[in-house]
């Protein structure tokens, strides 16, 4: 077997394994809702590095 057929399978394993995680992430039910941010820990972070009237 060839080295680029070999690298070819290795990067289709790489995707695969990549998308049953994202799935598994999306159907865990993670909470992406309001409850999960901190307005001021990001308005701080934001100042921090020099960002302004946001």
């Amino acid at each position: 077997m060839s080295l680029s057929a070999l690298v070819g399978l290795g990067s289709l394993a790489v995707l695969a394994v990549l998308t049953v995680l994202f799935l598994a992430a999306l159907l865990s039910g993670a909470d992406g809702g309001e409850d999960a941010v901190d307005e001021e820990a990001v308005d701080d972070s934001l100042h921090l590095h020099g960002v302004h009237g946001c």
